[in-house]
């Protein structure tokens, strides 16, 4: 070797460490760590998707159709979530268009077309605009239109001549459909319907398929005839030319914005001025309009027929409900039997790290979610159930994740609009009961409605017995149905009971879809036969899947026990029993946890996530991924040329210029919510002064938002519409313009700071400086000595020195003590060598190191003399000051689009044995001498090293207070001026009531904002902990803080 600081290196022991360029490309090629998870469980996961899925012929038929896709290229969706919106939508159209091509060539039946069509929308994560076509609106067409009508569209459907959406939802109007605004009235001199929107709240908005795709629409509208209103029925309405696929004269269309999620989809809106339309155009199999004007209607058919099309709608996506968690499942149960952090408190000496799932939280997290999705999977049923993507720690914001599936969950539990209806059918059910005696089949429990529970308690065996909990179960819900009964009997009317009572009737239906799901799972688990048509199942299969059933309604039981022990069927000294039978459930499901996710059968394919593939190599997959992204293949100096040389100019003409100091407008005019404010005799400022503390800081709040108000630059009404890269950009920009203003306006370093907050919830998410201010700053003046500061502060507050905090690294996220970067001491070069052996080494998710930072805070393992002294920090420079180009050995990226917060260039980056000076060591803890001597600080313990981290959570505790109160405003706010429905006390009102004035609503929105004062107001009183702490009385306590 030429170079004695190699030979060094490779005399400690260090040559065993791999290039970095050698890690990123080489295959993993040790065994799967999921393999070794299958061998722990005797159960075959084939035999298992024959469960789920009913029968071997349904598998054999689901792999065959997904074949066609696999095959296929254009289903390749590697970089689907690295294309900007109107891409996505493209894509999306390319590959529904792709399976009709593939349905006829290989003429498939239509329940076969049907089948590929739901694998499709599998394959993309959500459904693609076509599925509206064929999931509501051919529907739609065969229910409610005559055979004559059926004679000429049907065809034009099929043949996709004619694609449809389902047009009911308006601007103002959602689940009230008897509120919907938009008219057809009937002409008779030109024997049509003249569709319009007489007002801005008529308008259509949020339809699948209606902002692009669609060119016809089952548009619901207010039928009019001789001036008299007929109530909402249904119209085929020509949106677009079937040839240039403009719209039609009088019909105005656009796409309502990005969402959350499911982009691909073009929600959009319409309005409809004066539109003519014939009149055989109404949907004529219940009701007609004749040539005169008459009003036709079938005798013995409800008005609720018309939206028989949505109750279908809603069936299917309870079975796809079941799915979608049983993905999420895969995704988070693969994901934590891969994922290694902490070590085993039982067994001190190991060195290896434990498996997450091997975490009774995690499995407790985890495995009644597991037991939810086969229950709902097994019974058809949908149960309310919850999250995923933060069981999978951060890589579970990532799109790449499957990002969606979340959103699919989400939209599904709050879908709680049904409940009034469900309980109007019970109460309809018991009432027939009482004057029949008869009840239909499944209801047969409700003749036990006036039987009182048992009162004898059980032992923890007879816990886990099926009948024990399933008649705990009904008896739950037979006490709430009594409760509920007795209540609304002294209400004026049942529906007036119904609406002063909601948040009963949402327990009522909760408890109600509690029983059927663990009455109908403990049926399905009784005998092997059972669980498939074919009877293919063993009694291997059939215990595990019991033990699920078990975990299911243990967990259920545990989640409301309060309920539980009010109706009397369960006792205060059986929980310590139940709970126990959880913890012991747990443990017995745990070997069987991969194989059972495994029993889905979904491939890597149709599951599209990085973190939930069969062979457990989520790493390679996420570094693989993000590869994709286009800013990981650019020359991106966006950082350099919209932040840094601003301001550094700015510093540099030192000029004393001033914004104008504009005084917080005084807002006068006339709003929905004026009414609202005078029913409270609370002064609204009165309560700012509380939740900021003083008067002066509102006032001081007031004038730092005034200088960004003042500001064109900040006017941020178009971020959300902006592509990824430029909202980056953007938000870039925006924090170099702060921090001129600051420097204009020769703000203290406490308001500029507090001009960076502001600057944030401006942009409703962090920009990447704030990890330059927040976390950067405080780790330099927490673990750096007096004069590392006096070089690197001066910098950093001039920024010429922009900082990232990198502690995170793909493997490894708060068990600090794993990490694995490493700063190996080299005496002949008086220098540190940074080096990433392994890809999970790999820093991962720093904000800041993608595109922005030019330094970082790098915490890494201190290896001197092939000795670990463990985890230090040290003062890296990742990019060159001038050109923003990385280092030499510094390889940079971007980990790709998450979830939310992308204008934050969240990054990765790997050492390839990249040497800094030993006095970048953060030394005010502890120091490397000269000659390669480590020297402690006394009384300082390690875990300040982390203290920059506990600074920053306290900040968080505040912030989450703010974010939340954010939120409440915006749901009380438009919950108070959203109309929707009518009051049932006052039957003859024909005004709609405020959604606020619904108990249910109130009941889910006052506890949030009761949580976002107690959580602003805790966060006042955490102290801003400084650099002298370390030497302080508190010093002994950092531990304990820590945790």
């Amino acid at each position: 070797m030429d170079d004695p600081a190699m030979e060094e290196l490779a005399q400690q022991g260090d040559a065993t460490m791999f290039a970095t360029d050698a890690i990123l490309c080489l295959a993993s090629t040790m065994p799967s760590l999921l393999d070794a998870e299958r061998r722990q469980s005797p159960v075959p996961a084939r035999e298992l998707a024959y469960v789920l899925h009913k029968s071997q012929s349904n598998v054999e038929k689901l792999e065959r159709l997904e074949q066609l896709l696999v095959q296929d290229p254009v289903f390749n969706h590697d970089t689907m979530n690295y294309l900007p919106r109107d891409q996505q939508y493209k894509r999306a159209m390319q590959m529904s268009a792709r399976v009709e091509i593939l349905a006829r060539r290989n003429k498939l039946s239509e329940e076969d077309t049907e089948q590929l069509r739901l694998i499709f929308q599998g394959f993309t994560s959500c459904s693609a605009s076509t599925t509206l076509h064929t999931l509501m609106f051919i529907k739609n067409l065969g229910l409610l239109f005559t055979d004559e009508q059926q004679a000429t569209w049907m065809k034009m459907a099929k043949q996709w001549r004619m694609v449809g959406c389902y047009a009911q939802t308006e601007l103002g109007h959602g689940s009230n459909v008897r509120g919907l605004e938009t008219t057809a009235t009937y002409v008779p001199s030109a024997d049509a319907f003249e569709i319009h929107s007489p007002t801005l709240t008529s308008m259509k908005w949020w339809p699948g398929a209606l902002a692009r795709t669609a060119n016809f629409g089952v548009v619901y509208a207010r039928l009019v005839l001789n001036g008299k209103d007929y109530g909402v029925h249904n119209f085929m309405v020509q949106l677009r030319d079937l040839e240039t696929h403009d719209p039609m004269p009088g019909v105005t269309l656009g796409d309502i914005g990005p969402k959350i999620g499911f982009n691909n989809v073009d929600n959009g809106y319409c309005t409809f001025n004066r539109v003519r339309i014939p009149r055989e155009n109404m949907g004529m199999r219940f009701s007609t309009v004749t040539r005169e004007g008459k009003y036709l209607k079938k005798a013995d058919v409800p008005q609720e027929v018309l939206y028989f099309t949505l109750l279908q709608t809603r069936m299917v996506f309870v079975r796809s409900t079941g799915i979608n968690l049983g993905k999420s499942c895969v995704v988070s149960i693969r994901y934590s039997a891969v994922r290694q952090q902490g070590y085993d408190a039982n067994n001190p000496k190991a060195k290896e790290e434990l498996s997450v799932l091997d975490y009774q939280t995690q499995q407790y997290r985890l495995l009644p979610l597991l037991a939810a999705a086969y229950a709902i999977t097994l019974t058809g049923k949908m149960v309310v159930v919850g999250y995923r993507s933060d069981a999978c720690g951060g890589h579970g914001y990532l799109l790449s994740s499957a990002g969606n599936l979340n959103l699919s969950l989400e939209l599904m539990q709050r879908c709680c609009s049904l409940t009034s209806q469900t309980a109007r059918a019970l109460l309809k059910i018991l009432g027939a009961f009482k004057k029949t005696g008869t009840l239909p089949e499944p209801m047969q429990f409700l003749a036990h409605i006036d039987t009182l529970p048992s009162t004898k308690s059980r032992t923890k065996q007879q816990w886990l017995e099926p009948q024990n909990y399933v008649a705990v179960f009904e008896q739950r819900f037979l006490y709430l149905l009594r409760s509920y009964v007795k209540k609304i009997s002294t209400e004026a009317s049942i529906a007036a009971g119904v609406q002063n009572n909601s948040v009963d009737c949402l327990k009522l239906t909760n408890a109600y879809a509690n029983l059927v799901i663990v009455k109908t799972f403990a049926e399905a688990v009784q005998s092997p036969a059972a669980l498939t048509t074919e009877f293919l199942s063993t009694s291997a299969v059939l215990n595990v899947v019991r033990l699920l059933c078990h975990l299911f309604a243990l967990t259920q039981l545990e989640a409301t026990s309060g309920e539980f022990m009010e109706s009397g069927c369960v006792f205060p000294t059986d929980m310590p029993l139940i709970r126990a039978n959880i913890e012991e459930l747990l443990v017995q499901i745990r070997p069987h946890a991969v194989t059972l996710v495994d029993g889905f059968n979904f491939s890597d394919h149709s599951l599209n996530s990085t973190l939930g593939r069969y062979d457990g190599n989520v790493y390679e997959a996420l570094y693989e991924s993000a590869q994709h992204d286009p800013l990981n293949h650019s020359s991106d100096k966006v950082a350099l040329h919209e932040l840094l040389r601003p301001i550094r100019d700015e510093i540099a003409r030192s000029q004393s210029r001033f914004a104008p100091q504009h005084p917080h407008p005084e807002v006068k005019m006339t709003s929905p919510l004026d009414a609202e404010r005078r029913q409270s005799p609370l002064p609204a400022r009165e309560l700012a002064y509380v939740l900021h503390q003083s008067k002066s800081n509102v006032e001081r709040l007031e004038r730092l938002e005034q200088l960004l108000v003042a500001d064109p630059l900040f006017n941020h009404e178009k971020m959300n519409y902006l592509p990824r890269d430029q909202q980056y950009k953007r938000a870039t920009q925006m924090a170099g313009r702060a921090e001129v203003i600051a420097h204009r306006n020769r703000l203290s370093e406490a308001d500029t700071a507090l001009l960076h907050v502001v600057l944030q919830s401006f942009t409703s998410c962090p920009s990447s400086t704030a990890l330059h201010t927040l976390m950067f700053f405080k780790n330099l003046g927490l673990l750096f000595t007096d004069e590392q500061q006096a070089t690197w502060m001066k910098m950093a507050k001039q920024w010429r020195m922009v900082g990232c905090y990198a502690q995170t690294e793909l493997g490894h996220g708060s068990n600090v003590r794993g990490l694995e970067t490493t700063a190996t001491y080299v005496p002949s070069a008086d220098a540190f060598e940074i080096h990433s052996p392994t890809l999970t080494s790999m820093k991962w998710w720093p904000g800041a190191l993608a595109r922005t930072a030019n330094f970082g805070v790098v915490y890494a393992r201190l290896v001197l003399n092939g000795k670990d002294y463990g985890v230090h920090n040290f003062m890296v420079q990742l990019r060159d000051l001038e050109t923003h180009d990385p280092m030499p050995g510094v390889t940079l990226g971007d980990i790709g689009p998450k979830i939310g917060f992308n204008n934050v260039d969240n990054g990765y980056c790997t050492f390839n044995r990249v040497r800094i000076p030993r006095e970048n060591m953060g030394m005010r803890v502890s120091m490397v001498t000269r000659e390669g001597k480590y020297v402690k600080t006394a009384g300082v313990p390690q875990e300040v090293l982390y203290f920059t981290m506990l600074q920053t959570r306290m900040t968080y505790i505040r912030t989450c207070g703010l974010a939340l109160a954010k939120a409440c405003t915006i749901s009380i706010r438009y919950s108070a001026v959203r109309q929707q429905g009518y009051d049932a006390n006052n039957p003859k009102s024909t005004e709609e009531l405020s959604v606020l004035d619904y108990q249910t609503q109130q009941f889910r929105l006052f506890p949030l904002l009761a949580a976002a004062y107690a959580i602003t107001l805790t966060g006042m009183f955490f102290p801003s902990w400084k650099p002298g702490v370390l030497s302080g009385p508190f010093a002994k306590d950092i531990p304990c803080l820590m945790m």
